[in-house]
């Protein structure tokens, strides 16, 4: 073997281990860099966490975040006072999250002319189901034991504007109140 086979031989290897101990390097920078930006979750954050699911509507989470923090900290005040508004309003606050879907979801264009209460409550409920691509139906429940809302129709033409208003709009012509629950919404006559 000659001298220059032998320098290029060893060449290779000095540029094969430093490409080596570069990669090691970056990789190990990296996962650093990333455990460090992964900050440990306080009992702080995870209130803020809960308050957070609470006003959206996401019962499930925020028990499940207020139970977590009265594990590490039986006493911890508020969270043992939102635990019990939890439970006491929990009706409340799942509906919360059906009325803030219908503000979400806006509505490109409704034109009524003439129709009754139902054929409107059936139509925004089309369009929400095509807003949402099918992941949101309002689930309206009608109710009119007098058979008041029959006799009304809406006339009404509106763009660009949420579910939530064209509902407000439907139930101000017929004359009837909207309740938001956990699993519906109840239109009722007046």
């Amino acid at each position: 073997m000659d001298i220059e086979t032998t320098v290029s031989a060893q060449n290779t290897m000095k540029n094969t281990i430093a490409l080596i101990l570069l990669s090691v390097c970056t990789l190990t920078y990296g996962q650093t860099q990333t455990a460090t930006a992964r900050k440990p979750v306080t009992i702080t954050d995870l209130y803020a966490q809960s308050i957070h699911a609470m006003n959206e509507g996401d019962v499930t989470k925020a028990e499940q975040n207020l139970r977590a923090i009265l594990k590490v900290q039986p006493q911890h005040p508020q969270a043992r006072y939102q635990l019990s508004q939890l439970t006491l309003n929990r009706e409340k606050f799942a509906a919360r999250a059906r009325q803030l879907k219908m503000e979400r979801t806006k509505i490109a264009s409704v034109d009524f002319s003439g129709a009754t209460v139902d054929e409107c409550l059936d139509t925004l409920t089309t369009l929400i189901g095509d807003a949402s691509e099918k992941s949101f139906s309002p689930n309206f429940v009608i109710s009119d034991k007098n058979k008041k809302l029959e006799s009304k129709t809406i006339t009404l033409r509106l763009d660009n504007v949420p579910a939530s208003q064209i509902l407000n709009y439907i139930a101000s012509n017929a004359e009837c109140s909207v309740r938001y629950e956990e699993h519906a919404i109840t239109v009722s006559a007046r």
